[in-house]
């Protein structure tokens, strides 16, 4: 990632110092309403209309990153109320939204493989413990018959030859 932000010509150090920063504040602030208020958010109402501001993946991620940090559930409501709040594009919202749907689409895909994984791991581990089962019940089988002609040819030796 370091490199798709120098590309980009930013500093990877400053990134992750602004992101760090951005998450003190929102720790700080407490509340939805403190956050909305404080200045880096203002920055973002801030922002020309023209331009408009560029919305890009990043961006709706931090977003939605900041939101449980003042205790706001990601939801399609708490993104109108964080557009609206911030006098961001509609149209930008809508594709927050768009992301957040897929975000949480991934996040129950991911949930669904690992419960498989889960699933498959248990049946390849009983499966495994039933093959240990038939051989240990095989060699007690060969064991108590090994023991059952040894104490026979035991018997036939110690019976006295007519």
């Amino acid at each position: 990632t370091d490199a798709i932000i120098t590309a980009l010509g930013m500093s990877p150090q400053q990134l992750k110092s602004d992101a760090a920063a951005l998450r003190e504040t929102a720790k700080a602030a407490g509340t939805e309403e403190a956050l909305l208020g404080s200045k880096p958010m203002l920055e973002i109402k801030a922002y020309p209309k023209v331009p408009p501001l560029k919305y890009s993946y990043a961006f709706g991620a931090g977003m939605l990153t900041l939101m449980p940090l003042v205790e706001v559930k990601p939801s399609d409501d708490a993104i109108d109320r964080w557009v609206g709040a911030l006098e961001i594009d509609p149209a930008k919202g809508k594709m927050l939204k768009r992301d957040f749907a897929f975000f949480e689409s991934s996040q129950d895909k991911l949930a669904e493989m690992r419960q498989m994984m889960a699933e498959m791991q248990a049946s390849a581990k009983r499966k495994e413990a039933a093959k240990l089962k038939e051989q240990a019940e095989a060699a007690a089988a060969e064991a108590a018959a090994e023991a059952a002609a040894e104490e026979a040819a035991s018997e036939g030796a110690k019976e006295p030859a007519a």
